[in-house]
């Protein structure tokens, strides 16, 4: 449980922290703003009070980590730029054979971990196959699950074309992980109902995060649909006991270069 510390000296009773605490637990008082002993533990330490402490009065005390400051004169990220980086970002299916240097990896992590999540409550945790062979494993029990759903007939073998991703494979091919070097596998708690979309918007952070750093990314889906259909593929991924498997991508440095922008189809909104 964090803890908030307020500095009297430096506080200007200008109510920031009580107007912006999400869980409205931060009280104006007389003195200094204050949280009641019995509402302690409603506070999710997501850390807006201190954000925007205009003086720095305010400290929350969290075991898990400790606040950065936001460097003075930082330049500001225009609609422009942010969009054309956006914009450019493609999913890369094929990749260089060279890996990506685990402190590549951790960087990219270490912006990904900001990452938004229900109620602030991070349940996201990653495992990250750094290893080829590995990679190239699991798109192997990826195939014999698939061989088995077209051997039984199922209903998803007759929805999807699964038969051309065996083809390719015993040509030579990796249709499942697309031959990527590295693997980000995102598992959260069972039965939190929320932490499927939290494992997605973590996921979609380090998805539009690599390219700023030379990598490509692609999501996994043939993988996620058999680790959702098949006890193999799950066995073969190994998550951690209690936690369930959400989605991954593959990953690493991209073969090609992107020389445009893709047409996409006008946003399609309703507006009331």
């Amino acid at each position: 449980m964090s803890t908030i510390v307020i500095d009297e000296t430096n506080c200007t009773h200008c109510s920031t922290c009580a107007t912006i605490c999400p869980s409205g637990i931060i009280e104006e008082t007389d003195s200094i703003p204050s949280i009641r002993p019995e509402n302690e533990g409603s506070c999710i330490a997501c850390g807006q009070c201190e954000a925007t402490c205009p003086t720095g009065a305010l400290k929350v005390q969290d075991p898990d980590g400790q606040p950065s400051a936001l460097p003075a004169g930082r330049p500001a990220m225009t609609p422009g730029a942010l969009g054309l980086y956006l914009q450019s970002r493609r999913s890369v299916r094929h990749f260089k054979p060279e890996p990506v240097p685990r402190e590549t990896i951790e960087a990219v992590m270490e912006i990904v971990r900001y990452a938004p999540s229900g109620a602030n409550l991070q349940p996201v945790q990653y495992i990250i196959i750094t290893d080829p062979a590995e990679v190239k494993r699991l798109a192997g029990v990826t195939i014999e699950w698939i061989r088995d759903e077209i051997a039984a007939d199922s209903p998803l073998s007759r929805g999807l074309p699964l038969q051309h991703l065996v083809d390719a494979w015993e040509q030579g091919s990796d249709p499942i992980c697309r031959g990527a070097p590295h693997l980000v596998i995102a598992h959260t708690p069972a039965g939190n109902s929320s932490a499927p979309v939290d494992a997605i918007i973590g996921l979609t952070h380090f998805d539009v995060t690599a390219p700023a750093f030379g990598v490509g990314a692609c999501w996994a889906g043939f993988l996620t649909i058999g680790a959702m259909a098949s006890e193999k593929v799950k066995q073969a991924l190994a998550i951690p006991e209690g936690r369930v498997y959400q989605f991954a991508l593959f990953f690493g440095y991209p073969k090609f270069t992107s020389h445009s922008i893709p047409s996409r189809k006008p946003a399609r909104i309703e507006w009331r």
